[in-house]
């Protein structure tokens, strides 16, 4: 399989409550190979973040927004999906079409406003747009709600994002030697070191799982950075970033594939399904080895 250049496929400004729904991966046997050879034609930084959307709305992270037709300074969004779910307002109470929302019979899934980077949502409009540039400390983006449209008490809302943080077009990288489980340094996520004073913007952070396509050091040529709390826990970095192995793919994408490409995960490790799913490309779709020790960190 030659996949081209990783990352998020074309339709993924599309996505809906289908293409974020969870899948079932087919995870590989245990006579397959131990070590695929390096796939990939471009080395990326791919992010997948989960984030609840509390208080302020505050983001600790800074979003990719994409304006419409990849034009500057026309209406764009991000490349997210803002549900909501309660225990205690019914779903028919605020889940309604003249607040911007649909639903699925158990979540509300918000509708997001295309807007120019910086500007409010026009009049009108329902739903909730991103905000890149709030005069905040320590707030690197934030969810805001069209006017008359925020959740009433006791909703829980979350955003689930996908993006491709940064990337080389142009030449095929040569994979490197460290198994599965071995030591990698991804591309940085802005090109700026991060730092324990708190340089945010550039920090890996616990709400989001990176994957490093392309990368010189693991043999795969996959380095995965899992729920890294890097400005205020630099020293589990061992557990957190390490050289993975895709391990199983959904069960749509097993005929397309030769299985032995993918992996069988070493002690110490486990094969986590759907670490990447559907809006992502299908290159890199699917379950990864995971470090044990960062699995049992994770809340």
């Amino acid at each position: 399989m030659n996949p081209g250049r990783a990352g998020v496929g074309p339709s993924v400004l599309a996505v809906s409550a289908l293409a974020m729904a969870c899948m079932v991966d087919v995870q590989v046997s245990q006579n397959a190979a131990a070590t695929p050879g390096c796939p990939f034609t471009t080395r990326d930084l791919l992010s997948a973040i989960n984030l609840p959307v509390t208080g302020d709305r505050c983001l600790p992270t800074a979003l990719v927004f994409v304006p419409m037709g990849g034009t500057p300074g026309q209406p764009g969004v991000v490349r997210c999906i803002l549900r909501e779910t309660s225990d205690t307002v019914p779903l028919a109470m605020w889940c309604t079409a003249d607040h911007g929302r649909t639903t699925d019979g158990t979540t509300c899934l918000v509708d997001q406003v295309p807007v120019v980077s910086g500007q409010p949502a026009p009049n009108g409009t329902h739903g909730f747009y991103y905000e890149p540039h709030p005069m905040t400390a320590g707030c690197f983006g934030r969810v805001v709600y069209t006017a008359g449209d925020a959740p009433p008490m006791g909703v829980t809302a979350s955003l689930a994002c996908v993006q491709v943080l940064q990337g080389v077009a142009d030449g095929a990288p040569a994979c490197g030697i460290a198994p599965t489980g071995g030591a990698c340094t991804p591309i940085r996520r802005t090109g700026v070191i991060c730092t324990t004073a708190g340089n945010g913007s550039a920090c890996f952070h616990n709400s989001e799982v990176f994957l490093e396509t392309g990368s010189p050091e693991c043999q795969s040529g996959a380095c995965l950075v899992y729920h890294f709390a890097e400005a205020t826990a630099p020293a589990s970095r061992h557990m957190h970033v390490h050289c993975t192995c895709r391990c199983g793919v959904p069960a749509a994408l097993m005929a397309s594939i030769d299985p032995s490409t993918l992996c069988t995960c070493p002690t110490g490790f486990s094969c986590v399904p759907d670490v990447f799913g559907i809006p992502f490309d299908p290159s890199v779709q699917g379950s990864y080895c995971v470090n044990d020790a960062a699995l049992a960190s994770v809340p």
